[in-house]
């Protein structure tokens, strides 16, 4: 008769530094544009005005200077955000 087992373990003491963010008092009331100025690529874009376009996918309009309207803005996240701080 023949056995074979083999195990190959990893366990990792060390904690790892984890940094997290907070939105800042202008995002949680849904202004972004301060992002822009980061670069291009912080574009937000409206999911609501998303259509498809033939064979190049999807396109949906760029959020007017980044701004999230407040009607969009869901309650439950802005109590949390602003309980955070």
């Amino acid at each position: 008769m023949f056995f074979f087992f083999g195990y190959e373990g990893y366990k990792d003491s060390t904690p790892s530094p984890v940094t997290y963010q907070r939105p800042t008092a202008a995002e949680r009331t849904g202004d972004f544009s301060a992002l822009l100025a980061v670069g291009p690529t912080y574009q937000l874009y409206d999911p609501a005005s998303a259509s498809l376009t033939g064979n190049s996918g999807d396109s949906a309009r760029c959020s007017p200077a980044n701004l999230v309207p407040q009607s969009r803005l869901k309650c439950d996240w802005l109590e949390l955000s602003f309980k955070v701080r």
